[in-house]
């Protein structure tokens, strides 16, 4: 129950994984977005998977970026 309210209401964020770490803490993995990096064998970045060349990536934001001057005011 608690986990739907939470990936509910939080719609700039999906709920990636939980975990229990021992009897008193659930850890819970939320991801913000993504980056998708094209690795095609071309290139002095070939196969390496973690190449600083932007052409060809691309970010995916799950909604909209928190604004951190309204994040806490209550009625946010």
């Amino acid at each position: 129950m608690l986990l739907i309210c939470i990936a509910h209401g939080a719609a700039a964020t999906r709920l990636a994984d939980v975990r229990v770490v021992n009897h008193e803490i659930i850890m819970l993995h939320f991801k913000d977005g993504e980056v998708i990096r094209r690795d095609d064998a071309k290139g002095n970045c070939a196969y390496m998977g973690y190449c600083h060349n932007v052409d060809g990536s691309k970010t995916v934001y799950y909604g909209e970026a928190l604004n951190v001057d309204l994040a806490h005011l209550p009625d946010s």
